[in-house]
């Protein structure tokens, strides 16, 4: 996930204005939470795997 004010100052140390919103804004939602990269990857691979039983609990077994 790309840093707000990482990409800001870059930009300025380039010799370019950013302006406002821009400048201030944070990339948050009320009630929500930023995941680390391998708790996405773990659910990631769980939601792949549910897929994939899924398809074995078939019927005839076969993939759809």
């Amino acid at each position: 996930m790309t840093d707000i004010p990482e990409v800001v100052a870059d930009i300025e140390a380039r010799g370019y204005t950013v302006e406002e919103p821009t400048k201030s804004f944070a990339l948050s939602f009320e009630g929500c939470r930023r995941l680390e990269d391998e708790a996405w990857e773990i659910l990631v691979a769980q939601h792949k795997l549910a897929e994939k039983r899924a398809v074995c609990s078939a019927p005839d077994g076969r993939p759809t």
